[in-house]
């Protein structure tokens, strides 16, 4: 009776290990195809946003870029809104679109640049000032319309302040400088009264 009483032990010993093993086994098997799964989902959510910077890059237009640009942002947010979002497509997505905002931001500042006059005192051509605010105007509709796009609003703000005082500056002295024709006027008229 011992030795059924020991050979059952043993069957069942052998039978818990032999469940165990599979278990064991059916969960690697499980985690392994999980993982399997989870790398094709971050390579064909990766390959579709290359295409997607492709096309962006492709883009010859501000506003195709702009377009494009609008369209992987919202991609992004329902994409990081969805159950099935990983962190590395979430980071990717987030790398791009920092890339192509750098695009428009560096177009906001090159304009800015472009149209921002030295030496002003020195500078009395009134239409060069004048071509300038008009430029620095279009500029900032340009980011008031897109604020909340590319931008977000602290940012504009920056630029729209800095766009301001330009304009400001650039209005100031284009002021100065029609006093002071003015004054050259009055003068020219008051030395030829004068001669008379």
């Amino acid at each position: 009776m011992k030795k059924i009483f020991e050979n059952k032990k043993k069957v069942i010993l052998i039978a818990i290990i032999a469940i165990l093993a599979l278990g064991a086994f059916g969960t690697y098997q499980y985690n392994s195809y999980k993982e399997e799964q989870r790398v094709k989902q971050i390579e064909i959510c990766k390959s579709k946003l290359t295409k997607y910077y492709e096309a962006f890059n492709k883009a010859e237009t501000r506003e195709d870029k702009l377009s494009k640009f609008k369209n992987i942002v919202k991609e992004c947010k329902e994409y990081k809104n969805s159950k099935n979002c990983l962190k590395e497509v979430s980071n990717d997505y987030d790398s791009k679109i920092k890339i192509m905002k750098k695009y428009f931001v560096n177009e906001y500042q090159t304009e800015i640049t472009k149209n921002t006059l030295e030496e002003i005192e020195n500078i009395q051509d009134k239409a060069k000032f004048e071509e300038s605010v008009k430029a620095l105007n279009e500029i900032s509709e340009m980011i008031k319309s897109e604020t909340g796009i590319v931008l977000k609003k602290d940012e504009a703000k920056k630029y729209q302040e800095d766009i301001d005082a330009l304009i400001k500056t650039y209005n100031k002295r284009v002021e100065e400088i029609k006093e002071a024709e003015k004054k050259a006027e009055e003068e020219k008229k008051k030395a030829e009264e004068e001669r008379k």
